[in-house]
């Protein structure tokens, strides 16, 4: 996990206490938050109750960042047609800027629908796993379908919880919350977490791509709620 090190000192934590810290600390999770920026990933990491068994469902490259923080990730393959430019984050305008996609567009899909079902079969175990559901395109604000098939996948004889995480005042220049002395200049952010809901709560549609905009439904009234 991280530590207050990484540039986290002028954030705060709200909800991450008592019953939601115990879940988030012990049950099969499926941990959804936002992800407008790059900062995200990091804040949510750094703030979460310790765990080893955690997972985040983050872009290929990301394994990159080491063998310590590879273990951990479950990659996808996020390049698309019908992602612009514009909608896209700083790092990965860069990286589409600079790089090719690794593999044929059907190679990419067939990977990414292991990587679902690998992630559903964790949370089934009762491991975590953190997800973003915008996807590299975060400041769209949509949710990609692919939260609609992994929990079409999860057991649902098992006990596994939707949890929500919230960011805000990240931005495009968070890489610097890292340099001492700049860190304490830039805007404070916060991090909200709500207390997690068992799936079997929830009247879930069958077609995964519904389960996506009900579950996007329940996490927009959620963060609507948030002062």
């Amino acid at each position: 996990m991280l530590d207050k090190t990484a540039g986290l000192e002028n954030i705060s934590i709200k909800g991450l206490e008592g019953e939601t810290r115990r879940i988030l600390e012990e049950e099969g999770v499926l941990l959804v938050c936002n992800h407008p920026h790059d900062a995200e990933s990091i804040i949510l990491l750094g703030t979460m109750p310790p765990r080893d068994d955690v997972s985040i469902i983050a872009a290929h490259n990301q394994m990159r960042l080491g063998r310590n923080m590879a273990a951990h990730i479950l990659p996808v393959y996020p390049y698309r047609q019908e992602q612009t430019t514009s909608n896209l984050k700083l790092s990965v305008r860069l990286a589409k800027k600079f790089t090719s996609p690794p593999y044929p567009q059907e190679e990419m899909d067939r990977r990414n629908h292991a990587t679902i079902s690998l992630a559903a079969a964790k949370t089934s175990e009762g491991e975590l796993v953190a997800l973003f559901p915008e996807g590299v395109s975060g400041k769209s604000g949509k949710w990609r379908k692919g939260i609609g098939h992994l929990v079409s996948q999860i057991e649902p004889s098992k006990p596994v919880y939707f949890a929500m995480a919230h960011v805000k005042g990240t931005s495009d220049w968070d890489s610097l919350r890292v340099i001492p002395g700049l860190r304490n200049i830039m805007r404070k952010g916060s991090i909200s977490f709500a207390r997690p809901e068992l799936f079997s709560s929830f009247n879930l549609p069958q077609n995964p791509n519904d389960i996506t905009e009900y579950l996007q439904g329940t996490y927009s009234k959620w963060v609507n709620t948030l002062a």
